[in-house]
């Protein structure tokens, strides 16, 4: 990342959908972040992969002051999101690896 790719997403506080090209260079297959369907909305639901897979976050991220903290909450949510759903697949998978859950294939990717 270039020091005027740094200073431009320094100076966005009052745009945050205006950080969404730079995402790929803050975080690792990151593509976007999914904003809820609310014009000009701060609240950030979701984020997408560079393979546009899609992942609901386990809570919600709010797009708001210095956009170095609301970075940091979204690789933090990022994690926790992770976290959860390893969590919840651990404990719904079966011991015999045959016999799965019906929350498994209709998961939404």
């Amino acid at each position: 990342m270039t020091n005027d790719e740094l200073l431009e997403i320094l100076s966005q506080t009052r745009n945050v959908q205006a950080v969404q090209p730079f995402l790929r260079k803050c975080f690792d297959s990151i593509l976007k972040i999914e904003f809820t369907p609310v014009k000009n909305s701060r609240d950030i639901v979701g984020m997408w992969s560079a393979e546009l897979e899609y992942v609901e976050f386990s809570g919600g991220v709010k797009a708001e002051g210095n956009v170095e903290f609301w970075l940091k909450d979204i690789e933090r949510m990022m994690i926790t999101t992770l976290w959860d759903i390893t969590k919840k697949s651990l404990v719904e998978y079966p011991a015999n690896g045959i016999e799965r859950n019906e929350w498994l294939f209709n998961y939404p990717a």
